[in-house]
């Protein structure tokens, strides 16, 4: 299947939006999309090259992932340097999500001067390319009617959504294991992490597939590309401190049948669930909390608090439909852990007094209710660009490519459960539930340490000369699932920082018809020899 897209015939599904009551226009050297860390990490960058940027944020919260609750922070064990080498020296592994948000608010009032931020400006109307030389992004409006033209774009955002909406070429989903010879790309064999008595069906006539498994049709072909993209989840920040503590919630529209897949796994199980630990993947925080996250290798993996099935129109989706997917996730991930607080019979007894005893910190997410304002989106849509990242880059299978590195990566090929569904156990003569997605873990290549090229960040040229996007970078799934870590985006926007300030020396030394000089075009060797200068690290 050919995932490749024109971003201009989506503008079709958002070409008729209602007049808006007020409106700004402004007219900068930089628009920076996504307050995510790599958003921050690039607008500090120009700042310190004293060039001025817009940083819009399509949310309320700054920071994203990073500040939204993702505090047990993964990888990597290579150094860092500069703005990112400040940031993880001064949190650490494990911190508290308000003190990366105070970080991140001090960091850009410091450089106030240079940068402007703009705050809950919703997702992105349209954006628009300069008529007279179409590879030029001119502008871009925001759901708040804020109308921004700049010189240079950064899409810093989880989505995607300058790509996606200016026509430049991405991806999403997985690419067949044949468009770029990756043997973990693709379907993957299932794992048959449920017990074989656990029937998928809600009665015994076997019609009905209870919740929380796929009905739709599925491609068992290993190795065939399809259009889905991993799950996603909450970072909840979680304490047992009385004083500190909010209790877990009945969401609203509990519905306790819903959860029977999950009733009948605790029934059948023989492995030790016996508390949050054996369940979820805790992360000890400072001040009693703990960073609660799904667990993917160990006890509670097949059923956790991975929504698994509720991500699949993210990538494309508009703004309102985006909304009612945040909102599926808070209902389920709240059921999930208000079934285990209060159902009876089948929960284990230590498990269920533990999430009597947890709660959320109510020092966290204040203006939230407490509740995270960020949804870890794992992937989106990712460019299809001058250069692509692949399995071979990031499991050391020929070495890193840095020649025109701008930064490192580290992880394992981190890929969570991406379809549940129901196949025949020829054994037992019967169906079963099995989960698909992950590589299994004999395949998986050891974590290496690989270089980011320049161009895996860049469009086509003959597309889109004044876009950079570190977030969504040019890659393939597999080599996504190691890059997509908190601390490589923020290394990945800073340095997309000083490319887009040298980018605008070069323009601002032309003549030639005052066009944005082509990102394409900055000198590698140049611009890897600043990012030594401010201590980025770019080689292993």
């Amino acid at each position: 299947i050919s995932m490749q897209h024109a971003g201009f015939l989506l503008l079709g599904a958002v070409c008729c939006w209602p007049a808006l009551a007020s409106s700004l226009s402004l007219d900068v050297d930089v628009a920076i999309y996504g307050g995510t860390v790599a958003g921050i990490g690039c607008a500090v960058a120009l700042a310190e090259n004293n060039i001025s940027s817009i940083l819009i944020l399509n949310s309320t919260h700054l920071g994203g992932m990073y500040s939204g609750g993702l505090s047990g922070r993964d990888g990597p064990n290579f150094p860092t340097g500069g703005f990112p080498g400040f940031v993880t020296d001064t949190l650490g592994n494990n911190f508290e999500p308000h003190k990366a948000l105070q970080l991140f608010r001090a960091a850009l009032q410091n450089h106030s001067q240079h940068i402007t931020v703009l705050n809950k400006q919703g997702g992105l109307v349209r954006v628009e390319r300069d008529p007279a030389a179409t590879q030029v992004l001119r502008s871009l409006l925001t759901e708040a009617n804020t109308n921004v033209t700049a010189r240079y774009f950064v899409d810093a955002s989880y989505a995607g959504d300058v790509v996606l909406r200016s026509g430049t070429s991405f991806t999403y989903g997985r690419e067949s294991s044949d468009t770029f010879h990756e043997s973990l790309a693709g379907v993957q064999p299932p794992w048959h992490d449920f017990p074989t008595a656990v029937s998928p069906y809600t009665d015994a006539s076997n019609t009905t597939l209870l919740p929380h498994i796929q009905s739709q049709p599925i491609n068992l072909t290993v190795g065939a590309a399809d259009d889905k993209v991993m799950n996603y989840n909450f970072r909840l920040c979680v304490t047992k401190n009385v004083t500190n503590r909010i209790p877990f919630r009945k969401p609203e529209g509990y519905n306790a049948s819903e959860w029977e897949l999950m009733r009948r796994y605790l029934a059948h199980t023989v492995l030790n669930l016996s508390d949050f630990s054996q369940f979820f993947l805790m992360r000890a925080l400072p001040h009693e909390k703990f960073d609660l996250n799904s667990a993917c290798d160990q006890n509670g993996a097949a059923f956790n608090s991975d929504a698994v099935g509720l991500q699949y129109r993210f990538p494309l989706a508009t703004s309102a439909v985006r909304q009612q997917i945040y909102n599926s996730h808070v209902a389920y991930i709240q059921g999930l852990l208000y079934f285990l607080a209060n159902d009876p019979g089948v929960v284990p007894k230590s498990l269920q007094q533990d999430a009597q005893e947890f709660g959320l910190c109510a020092d966290e997410f204040v203006e939230h209710g407490n509740w995270p304002p960020e949804l870890y989106v794992r992937e989106s849509i990712r460019l299809r660009g001058e250069d692509v990242l692949l399995q071979d880059d990031v499991s050391g299978s020929r070495g890193p490519r840095c020649t025109e590195s701008i930064g490192l990566s580290q992880w394992s090929v981190d890929v969570h459960v991406v379809q549940r569904f129901a196949v025949k156990d020829n054994r037992i003569g019967s169906m079963v539930v099995v989960n698909e997605g992950r590589p299994l873990k004999a395949q998986r290549p050891r974590s290496f340490v690989a270089c980011v090229p320049y161009k895996t960040l860049l469009p086509r040229q003959n597309e889109t000369t004044n876009l950079i996007v570190p977030v969504c970078i040019s890659s393939s799934h597999v080599a996504f699932a190691t890059y997509r870590l908190e601390t490589q985006y923020l290394v990945a926007g800073y340095s997309a920082g000083f490319a887009v300030a040298q980018a605008l020396e070069a323009s601002w030394r032309s003549k030639e018809r005052g066009l944005p000089f082509p990102l394409q075009q900055v000198d590698v060797p140049r611009l890897q020899e600043t990012l030594r200068a401010v201590g980025q690290v770019i080689e292993p």
